[in-house]
């Protein structure tokens, strides 16, 4: 048995919306070794077969710290013309939330990329991203993919939660993902584009929910922390914004706004 976790650190700031905001420093710790759990790796993989088609190949990790985090790749097809990318191994182990949060330990990431997305199409399917010359070598292509598998570790690593709403910046101040995109946030939010029946999956006692990566740009993340997530989401809504990343995409809010007001 190891030490106990550290509890999740409090918030000493909140935002206009009353939200808390945590500000984590990095945590010095050992390498600490992450088999998997078999039984949540099939689990995963199965309800991702089952509601969202046939998975065409799983991103496995050789050597893990902390969690075992694997990537479902589903292909797009007839109902959903983007690939999507599920992780299993974030809910390895519970979260620590906070004493007056209930239920919300355990959770799965999903990424939807557009079908021309580099290294997902044609020859570079399933080919070794150790290849110097692969798509994901750049990371104007690998950052959804790095932050998938970065997000599913980062409340074990500092012994908090992710959950609905929560945004994660690229670092204070926070920096663009890629030379190629302001977006340098990230929110986690449903996604209206997946079936419901799919956004959670029981597995032994444990109830796993599938929050999807939302990209945002410097001033939609003010705008969510200044009005809250379903105030964002709602002008998402109404400006036909989709969880399908896509680091060209218009700003739903503009700069006066956030900068100004």
């Amino acid at each position: 048995m190891g030490d106990a976790p550290d509890p999740p650190p409090r918030a000493t700031e909140r935002s206009k919306s009353g939200q808390p905001i945590y500000r984590h420093a990095e945590r010095e710790r050992e390498f600490e070794h992450a088999h998997g759990d078999p039984t949540l790796i099939r689990a995963v993989g199965e309800h991702v077969e089952r509601h969202l088609g046939r998975t065409e190949w799983v991103l496995h990790e050789i050597t893990s710290d902390l969690v075992h985090v694997d990537v479902h790749v589903v292909p797009p097809g007839p109902q959903r013309e983007f690939y999507t990318l599920v992780t299993s191994g974030m809910s390895e182990r519970p979260m620590t939330r906070p004493d007056d949060v209930e239920g919300c330990e355990f959770a799965e990431l999903v990424a939807c990329l557009p079908p021309e997305w580099p290294g997902l199409i044609g020859t570079d399917r399933g080919r070794p991203t150790s290849d110097p010359d692969h798509p994901w070598r750049n990371e104007r292509n690998y950052w959804p993919i790095r932050w998938l598998k970065f997000l599913a570790r980062f409340p074990h690593a500092q012994d908090t939660w992710l959950w609905y709403g929560h945004t994660i910046p690229n670092g204070d101040p926070p920096a663009p993902f890629a030379a190629d995109t302001k977006l340098c946030c990230i929110m986690l939010a449903p996604n209206p584009l997946l079936p419901e029946a799919f956004q959670t999956l029981r597995v032994g006692d444990r109830d796993v929910a599938f929050w999807s990566l939302l990209p945002l740009y410097q001033g939609e993340m003010q705008y969510k922390l200044d009005r809250g997530a379903e105030a964002l989401l709602d002008l998402f809504d109404r400006n036909r914004i989709y969880p399908i990343i896509d680091p060209h995409r218009p700003a739903a809010v503009q700069r006066r706004w956030w900068k100004f007001w």
